[in-house]
C-alpha cells in the first residue's frame, strides 16, 4: 500500500512530525513509484492480511477473513489500484496502490 502519500507527508512536515529530509525522501520515493519510508513518525508497514476481521486487533492494517483474503489474492495483481471502503460501503474511501508487498485480501473492490 502506498502510505504515506504526498498529502500525508505534507501534513507531517507542516505539523513538525517529520523533518524536511524525511519529507524529501518520501516525495522522491513516490515520484519513483517506490515504497516510501516506513519508519517515520507518520507510521507505515500497513498491510492487508487474514486472521479475521471481527475485532480491531491490528495496529492499522486491514484485517479480513481468511476466505476473503484468498478471494482477493486470486484477482488482485501487483501494482493494481484498489479502493478500500467501509463495509457496508459509506462515504469515506481511500485509494491505495499495492507495491511489491502484496500478500492478499477481500471485500475490497478492485478498480
Amino acid at each position: 500500500m502506498s502510505y504515506p502519500n504526498a498529502a500525508d507527508a505534507k501534513r507531517g512536515l507542516r505539523d513538525d512530525l517529520i523533518t524536511k529530509a524525511q519529507y524529501d525522501e518520501i516525495m522522491r520515493a513516490l515520484r519513483a513509484k517506490r515504497r516510501p519510508p516506513q519508519k517515520t513518525a507518520l507510521g507505515g508497514d500497513i498491510y492487508i492480511h487474514g486472521n479475521g476481521a471481527q475485532t480491531d486487533w491490528t495496529w492499522g492494517c486491514v484485517a479480513l477473513e481468511n476466505e476473503d483474503i484468498r478471494e482477493l489474492f486470486a484477482v488482485v495483481k501487483v501494482g493494481m489500484t484498489i479502493t478500500i471502503k467501509p463495509y457496508p460501503s459509506g462515504p469515506e474511501t481511500r485509494t491505495v496502490a499495492f507495491g511489491s508487498q502484496i500478500r492478499s485480501a477481500a471485500r475490497i473492490w478492485a478498480v
